[in-house]
């Protein structure tokens, strides 16, 4: 049955389609007029407006302190990798700061090996984590979220699946940490990333690797997703050299991102309070996982990846 999300995600339209190696970077059109004036973390950070620290000087691997020290709506994005203090984190679940507000964010730890200061606050990187590695977090978050109501993940997992990268790369990590795997793959996702530019209206992207759906990211604003597009899709080629390329044949993208987007009205949706303001909708279907955050009837930020992806790895 079609829902907020579901009706919005159909009335976007493609606007460009762009190929790189094995990866097609489909660019999607289509604001939502309620969408508020807000700010995304790495400006923010950059104005002075917000502080990241750990939620106590001990600190908590799946906790950190977010303080908005402006009058700003702040957006901190699913998948965001954060840099410093104890160890590097990425977030659990798109989260909106109040005005003048601490929050309690969570968040993964990414670099298993490092329970030290490198300094108070955190800073924003230029990545976030690879979609693969997204929907099994956001999978987990959601299992979490029915048991116990808390954004938690499978830290396991995430730790696991950064080993098993920097082991794919092949590349020495004294910390096991995500950033070294991602300073390794340097060169080829420059490679990648130069040939997409961005669609001035763009407000989402649906990522394919091989000519199979990986995943989407939607902002229905264009000027603040413009601000993240690049990071993104850096994120999309990090699934480029991890997954085997193959011969596929052609490859009807505006049908399979039709096929996305109906499968949405056959997924269950619950809502939670998200951790800031606003609700976190989770998303489950046959073949899709996803969440998104709305604020007073406004789609903030829609993520969707597919799932049964049966992909060879290098």
């Amino acid at each position: 049955m079609p829902t907020l999300i579901s009706s919005y995600a159909r009335g976007l339209k493609v606007a460009d389609i762009q190929t790189s190696r094995n990866v097609t970077i489909v660019q999607l059109s289509g604001i939502d007029p309620n969408f508020p004036d807000l700010i995304p973390f790495s400006i923010a950070h950059q104005k002075g407006y917000v502080i990241i620290k750990e939620v106590i000087e001990s600190g908590r691997v799946p906790e950190l302190a977010a303080e908005n020290l402006s009058d700003e709506l702040i957006l901190i994005l699913d998948g965001e990798v954060l840099l410093g203090a104890k160890q590097n984190r990425t977030i659990n679940t798109s989260v909106l700061l109040a005005p003048k507000s601490t929050t309690v964010i969570p968040v993964s730890c990414v670099e298993q090996g490092r329970w030290s200061y490198r300094s108070r606050h955190f800073s924003p990187s230029e990545d976030f984590i690879s979609p693969e590695m997204r929907s099994r977090k956001v999978a987990s978050v959601h299992e979490n979220l029915k048991r116990s109501a808390r954004y938690h993940s499978n830290q396991q997992e995430v730790w696991n699946t950064v080993s098993s990268r920097i082991a794919f790369a092949n590349v020495r990590s004294e910390s096991s940490n995500f950033q070294d795997y991602v300073s390794s793959q340097k060169k080829m996702m420059e490679d990648v990333t130069n040939d997409f530019k961005k669609y001035k209206d763009a407000t989402g992207i649906v990522g394919f690797i091989n000519g199979k759906i990986i995943g989407c990211d939607i902002i229905p604003q264009p000027y603040i997703f413009g601000l993240v597009f690049e990071r993104l899709v850096r994120s999309y080629s990090l699934d480029a050299a991890y997954l085997k390329m193959v011969d596929y044949p052609s490859v009807d993208y505006n049908e399979q991102i039709e096929k996305l987007f109906l499968s949405l009205d056959n997924s269950k949706e619950e809502k939670y309070p998200s951790p800031g303001v606003g609700d976190s909708v989770r998303i489950s279907g046959e073949s899709i996982t996803g969440s998104a955050l709305i604020y007073q009837m406004a789609l903030i930020h829609l993520a969707v990846f597919s799932l049964n992806k049966k992909y060879e790895t290098l």
